[in-house]
């Protein structure tokens, strides 16, 4: 009795062992595929942000972007962003033909032009550029202090009486540069008080960097 008592004890025992089921391996699961090229339009994004535009070069939006479109030839938000880049030296190159500042402008431009070739608005700016260059070679600039000028003191008075009887003399007009258009208002009056049978005529342009150009001739 004993014994048949042991074999079904065991025959319940391998049966509950044979009805459990095996444990499964652990799979894991595919990592979804990073597409390079959104990492780093990320990176050109934040380069553009804090002014890194070509330099340094390894982590510079220009080269971020370039690599971009060796990945992705035809992707337009690189090509939107070189655009963005070019355009920010426009931006420079245009206020810094506008004080006079030609080098600087013309190094500007050749950055705009490094980026996107041929751009309307880089020839467009280097043609007044070599204009500006050309009137520059073929004028007379007089500079103006500017503290003096935004007193108004007896020494402007006197020296835009003086530019005003150069004028005369020489029969020009004149473009007068001056940091806001209250100043060169000011400017243009005194330079009409020197004489009462002359007018000076005159054209009145806003720059940092006061000044009088008579525009002489061309020869």
């Amino acid at each position: 009795m004993l014994r048949v008592l042991c074999v079904l004890a065991l025959s319940v025992l391998v049966g509950c062992s044979a009805s459990q089921p095996k444990p499964q391996p652990v799979v894991e699961a595919e990592k979804p595929e990073v597409d390079p090229s959104v990492q780093l339009l990320d990176q050109a994004f934040d380069a553009i942000q804090n002014n890194h535009l070509l330099l340094p070069r390894e982590g510079s939006a220009v080269t971020l972007y370039r690599q971009v479109l060796a990945l992705q030839p035809d992707n337009a938000e690189a090509k939107r962003g070189l655009l963005i880049v070019a355009s920010k030296y426009q931006s420079m190159a245009e206020k810094a033909i506008a004080k006079g500042h030609y080098f600087v402008a013309a190094d500007y431009l050749v950055k705009a032009d490094g980026v996107v070739l041929d751009h309307p608005k880089t020839l467009e700016l280097g043609a007044q550029l070599a204009s500006a260059q050309s009137a520059k070679a073929n004028n007379d600039a007089i500079a103006l202090d500017l503290a003096q000028l935004k007193q108004q003191a007896p020494e402007m008075v006197q020296q835009l009486r003086n530019i005003a009887a150069q004028i005369e003399e020489l029969d020009t007009p004149a473009v007068i540069y001056a940091p806001t258009d209250r100043i060169g208002r000011w400017i243009y009056q005194q330079l009409n008080e020197h004489s009462l049978n002359y007018r000076v005529r005159g054209d009145l342009r806003i720059s940092a960097a006061p000044r009088i150009e008579l525009i002489k001739p061309a020869s």
